[in-house]
């Protein structure tokens, strides 16, 4: 026991330079002071034949749409607040060009917010019990959906995912070390960040990559160095048992696992 601890306490990490942090085009799209999101590159992970169960990513039949994973480069769904999930979907040129056209010629109510025309489905493709809100910007389709009666709720999500550029999620520098810390290279499958929310080890928010290989990297991050060091024992024996290495560095304790690729879809839901 003394031997491990010696192990995993002596496993201290300078923290890299905000400075190093590139935005990646998939984070282009992310408000801040979101609950959570998860990216998918939707390119890579076509390569695990396992994974996905049909080839059909998202169909709107009032509009005679489908989309088809090959139509598609990546896609992040993002949680804002308790209930409304944002999913962006980010479409090839000739496939953006061809939902475009099919949206402007379609009869469905439209909003428009900062020159963007956002389009109101009163059946949500996803939950017929639900409506949903889609539009495109920047590349990518943006599908907001909800309860019906809430309606005017997730207009205001997708909206607000059109202000990412005003109030971009990696804009502190607490997160982009985060970002470098977890990210673990630029050969990402997926990656996914969530508040934590109250618990008893004092983790206010955690980031996990999941790379090539199926290595994969999972990040706490703690309100203070003292609190890294105080639950460090604690946090090290419930969630990096199974890690191959443990690590810290100032405000966050992260650690390495690696899986089978009979195991891909539990890795990429997080399970």
């Amino acid at each position: 026991m003394s031997y491990i601890t010696y192990f995993f306490s002596s496993n201290y990490v300078a923290p890299p330079s905000p400075s190093s942090f590139k935005q990646a085009d998939w984070m282009s799209l992310i408000p801040s002071q979101v609950e959570g999101f998860r990216y998918l590159n939707i390119t890579a992970l076509m390569s695990y034949p396992n994974l996905f169960q049909g080839g059909t990513l998202l169909s709107i039949p009032s509009l005679n749409l489908s989309l088809s994973l090959s139509d598609v480069t990546y896609g992040v769904d993002i949680l804002i607040g308790e209930d409304e999930v944002v999913t962006v979907i980010a479409l090839k040129p000739s496939v953006l060009d061809e939902v475009s056209l099919v949206l402007n010629n379609s009869s469905l109510e439209t909003a428009s917010y900062r020159n963007v025309s956002i389009y109101f489905l009163p059946v949500s493709p996803v939950n017929i019990e639900g409506s949903a809100w889609i539009c495109l910007h920047r590349g990518a389709l943006i599908f907001s959906e909800g309860k019906i009666a809430d309606a005017v709720k997730i207009l205001d999500a997708a909206k607000l995912v059109i202000d990412s550029d005003l109030n971009p999620f990696f804009s502190n520098d607490s997160l982009k070390v985060g970002y470098l810390l977890s990210s673990l290279g630029e050969d990402q499958l997926s990656f996914s960040y969530f508040k934590s929310g109250n618990n008893s080890y004092n983790v206010d928010w955690e980031m996990r990559s999941v790379r090539s290989g199926l290595t994969v990297r999972y990040l706490l991050h703690f309100p203070s160095s003292s609190l890294v060091d105080s639950e460090y024992s604690d946090v090290v024996k419930v969630f990096f048992a199974k890690s191959k290495s443990v690590y810290k560095s100032d405000f966050f304790i992260f650690g390495d696992f690696t899986y089978s690729p009979s195991e891909i879809r539990s890795v990429i839901m997080g399970l």
